[in-house]
């Protein structure tokens, strides 16, 4: 079953709410604020699909509170529709400059706000369907690159405010070139789609991120983790690709397809960039592939 978009009701007229409320509760999940100064946290914690903000509140913050929703990323994407008392040209420019995707004056025909905060929904669900695409890869299903990038640069910041451990770790499909000229480009993608899955199925069960680096590695970013638990982790990573007996005859080191596992791990207090940490965890890879299809992990 769908769950019921989330709408965010930001205003402090109780005829206003109720109006509201009576037109948009049938098949909509409502939460409503009256306070400027709690909700800004409120809406980061919730996420709604959409915001109803009346930017003419009595305490005048209203305009204060969009421009801050449109700075903060956490919530530049939720769609805000400013509700006004005001018909001022220059109030509603202003709106629909702070990044309103629409300003609706009161009073309003409920008819006309219900098929307005329709099309916005509409026009949200096909974004976010898009930002999904465009940050997934299409092969693996995992996130892509990009993300990948954005997520561990996220991990590192928050690691280096809080002085916590931080690892990246690199996971390369054995021989899968050989693979690709033996059992065929079809077999190849299959292969590595399948790979993805027992890394990902490890990677949720204990709350990791992983994305497709490039072509054949996958990469995992890691917090607050002691490097036992790394190495828990790490092995167990291996041991769920060992266990999909994927053949691979062709391989000099192994009947079935296999994995080399490579990290970088700061215990705390990382001061690396992300780059530099990126290219341990390569090297730190390449000596678990020369010692054929092992778990190499660099602690600094």
């Amino acid at each position: 079953m769908q769950q019921a978009e989330h709408i965010f009701i930001i205003d402090d007229d109780p005829i206003n709410k109720m109006v509201l409320s009576n037109t948009l509760g049938d098949g909509h999940r409502l939460s409503h604020s009256t306070d400027t100064n709690l909700c800004i946290d409120e809406l980061k914690a919730s996420k709604p699909d959409l915001i109803i903000l009346d930017v003419l509140m009595a305490d005048g913050a209203g305009f204060s509170v969009l421009e801050c929703l449109k700075k903060d990323a956490s919530t530049y994407g939720i769609p805000v529709v400013v509700i006004s008392g005001s018909v001022s040209f220059k109030d509603e420019a202003r709106g629909l400059e702070l990044g309103a995707v629409d300003y609706i004056t009161k009073p309003f025909n409920p008819l006309i706000v219900k098929a307005r905060i329709k099309n916005h929904l509409a026009i949200k669900k096909k974004n976010d369907l898009l930002e999904k695409l465009a940050s997934i890869d299409g092969l693996t299903e995992l996130p892509n690159r990009r993300y990948l990038d954005e997520a561990m640069k996220s991990a590192l910041e928050s690691a280096k405010a809080d002085g916590s451990a931080f690892t990246v770790m690199l996971v390369e499909v054995d021989y899968f070139k050989t693979f690709n000229e033996h059992y065929g480009y079809m077999h190849g993608d299959d292969c590595l789609f399948r790979v993805a899955k027992a890394l990902e199925e490890g990677a949720t069960q204990r709350s990791l991120f992983i994305g497709r680096f490039d072509g054949t590695r996958f990469a995992l970013v890691l917090t607050q983790h002691n490097i036992d638990v790394i190495n828990e982790i790490a092995e167990a990573l291996h041991d769920s690709v060992n266990a999909l007996k994927i053949p691979h005859i062709a391989s000099p080191i192994c009947a079935h397809v296999s994995v080399s596992i490579g990290a970088v791990h700061i215990e705390n207090h990382c001061s690396n960039d992300l780059g530099e940490l990126i290219k341990m965890a390569d090297s730190a890879l390449a000596i678990a592939q020369k010692q054929q299809s092992t778990v190499f992990i660099k602690v600094l």
